[in-house]
């Protein structure tokens, strides 16, 4: 770990995710050319706390380390649920899919998910695609 983190952690980025996560944060927005980096750090040294999605009993020691580098209170507001989406039974996308899969052989179909907070690259997505095929 890093030396600023005070304790043993198998957390690490590799070279690939670091260099894409700082191609993302310090790429200048179209909102007057300011990188996301600097947007965010000047958003925390302003203001009086902050709060995240998380909890003490997933992450007591980072929420802890957060509130010692940036020597404000930290606030976990802990898991939040997602949101109510509509029920996909009657629709027409969801019959059709629907359908399809089940016009399928037993076990050959594979379900990709990225969540909501991943956006692969069209790059990243051909990857993972072309993997899928020679498997």
């Amino acid at each position: 770990p890093p030396k600023w983190v005070p304790f043993e952690t198998p957390v690490a980025y590799k070279l690939y995710e670091c260099r894409d996560i700082f191609k993302g944060i310090m790429a200048e927005t179209t909102e007057g050319n300011i990188p996301d980096v600097d947007r965010m750090t000047g958003v925390i040294s302003g203001s009086d706390a902050i709060i995240l999605r998380s909890c003490y009993e997933y992450e007591a020691k980072w929420i802890e380390l957060l509130q010692n580098l940036h020597q404000k209170p930290v606030i976990p507001v802990g898991v939040l649920p997602p949101k109510l989406e509509e029920k996909y039974e009657d629709t027409d996308t969801w019959l059709s899919i629907k359908a399809w899969l089940d016009s399928q052989k037993t076990k050959s179909v594979v379900h990709v998910s990225f969540g909501s907070e991943a956006k692969p690259s069209q790059t990243e997505l051909n990857e993972i695609a072309l993997g899928l095929e020679l498997s």
